[in-house]
């Protein structure tokens, strides 16, 4: 970054707007020590601009990674945070609802979110019996499937700073022994999905796939169900449709 102002600008908004881009461009939070060698800033300089930012609410801190991601009010500007997520689920829907004619069970969209991941769409099957509407809902990245798909792309420092935290147990069959977790997630990178029996929710089971760009999970696909109707067997018989549908959205993803 030019640290000269131009003349009739303030330096520190500039710089401020800067940084505020290069976190939007970036897929995951940025730290402090990346934004301060993209933006050619000390680090000192970066972190008063972030504290700034973060109190007025355009930035937030991710208190695990000690990261830093677009806040709300900065997404606000979109109109909601919702709206940052419009192109992605515009594009997603199509292939999404022929993907629930097709197997006629319930489809999650979901994104990656700091220690979690966020359900933007949702779209229901003909079947009498659904699962809850979890659009706008996180949900623990090491009970769900999106999560645990999340999980098995960080790298070993990322995973660490989430797993060596204390894990909930959200339902009596959710795994929260780090190890256990961690063995699954090698597993999980290459057979490309991950599935969860009940750990999340009660009486519930689903299977995820990954959108790619870039190699890394933009979205996720999420087919879930009552564990009655989706069980075990249902599930993986279902993941080749599964994964041609995330190709499909991520080839048109690659686009943009």
């Amino acid at each position: 970054m030019d640290n000269t102002a131009k003349s009739g600008n303030v330096q520190s908004v500039e710089r401020a707007l800067f940084l505020l881009k290069i976190i939007a461009r970036k897929e995951k939070p940025v730290s402090v020590a990346v934004l301060s060698e993209l933006s050619g800033l000390n680090r000192t300089t970066v972190w008063r601009l972030l504290n700034t930012l973060e109190d007025s609410g355009f930035v937030e801190r991710d208190d695990v990674s000690k990261s830093y991601a677009l806040g709300y009010n900065a997404t606000s500007l979109c109109l909601n945070l919702m709206q940052q997520y419009a192109p992605l689920m515009r594009i997603s829907r199509p292939y999404l609802k022929n993907l629930s004619r097709e197997i006629n069970e319930d489809i999650l969209l979901a994104v990656p979110r700091f220690s979690g991941t966020l359900t933007i769409d949702q779209i229901y099957s003909e079947n009498g019996i659904h699962v809850k509407s979890y659009v706008n809902e996180v949900s623990h990245i090491h009970s769900s499937s999106t999560g645990k798909m999340l999980l098995s792309y960080l790298d070993r420092q990322e995973l660490d700073l989430l797993l060596n935290q204390p894990l909930q147990k959200v339902t009596q069959r959710t795994i929260v022994d780090p190890g256990v977790i961690r063995g699954q997630l090698a597993q999980i990178r290459a057979d490309g999905y991950s599935y969860i029996l009940g750990e999340n929710n009660d009486g519930e089971n689903g299977i995820c796939t990954p959108i790619l760009k870039n190699n890394f999970p933009a979205a996720f696909i999420n087919v879930c169900g009552p564990e009655s109707r989706l069980t075990l067997d249902r599930m993986l018989s279902l993941v080749p449709v599964i994964k041609e549908c995330s190709r499909q959205i991520g080839r048109q993803l690659a686009q943009y």
